[in-house]
């Protein structure tokens, strides 16, 4: 009866450290899946940073090439540029939202109902 138990101890102590070595790879796995992770993040990164730089300096390449010198200079006769003069500027008032409509009726000439 001893034998059985020593014998399944055995067994049983054997599985243990199987499962000791697997889970100790495993982690390992985990560690370089998670850092593989991390360098991609960061080129990312680096990416995103250098695409925000590449349009802020699209940004200043528009505002320069759409500059009223810029197109003054581009232009066959500069003189046909002119900025508008405040009195002749008109401003146009825009509707914030539409209100709705109402369904009752109103009459046209208040002054003969009295």
């Amino acid at each position: 009866m001893k034998r059985k138990r020593g014998f399944l101890g055995l067994v049983f102590k054997f599985f243990l450290v199987i499962l000791l070595i697997l889970s100790f790879f495993a982690m390992l796995g985990q560690k370089n899946a998670i850092t593989g992770l991390e360098y991609k993040i960061s080129a990312i990164e680096k990416k995103k940073m250098q695409l925000i730089k590449e349009g802020k300096h699209l940004m200043a390449a528009k505002a320069r090439l759409a500059s009223i010198e810029n197109i003054r200079k581009a232009s066959v006769n500069p003189e046909e540029f002119q900025f508008p003069d405040r009195k002749k500027v008109v401003y146009v008032k825009t509707i914030k939202q539409s209100e709705p409509r109402s369904a009752s009726y109103q009459s046209a000439n208040k002054s003969s109902t009295k």
